[in-house]
């Protein structure tokens, strides 16, 4: 990626908010994190697959939010 389109976003606030509502949402159904896998398609959100967290830290982390990302 070229220096200068690094900051640029890719999602909008309305996108972001639509994936955390719905990342949400399937982890209350399936009842633990899920490492989600989506693609946005025009402007809908698809959801592609959705499994369980296989490596998630053991340490305590208080109010700490952890997100994993690629």
């Amino acid at each position: 990626m070229p220096a200068d389109r690094r900051r640029i976003r890719c999602l909008s606030a309305a996108q972001v908010c639509e994936m955390t509502r719905q990342a949400l949402r399937i982890a209350e159904i399936f009842g633990e994190p899920q490492d989600i896998e989506w693609t946005i398609r025009g402007p809908e959100l698809v959801l592609l697959q959705a499994r369980p967290v296989t490596a998630a830290p053991e340490a305590d982390v208080g109010n700490w939010r952890t997100v994993w990302d690629n």
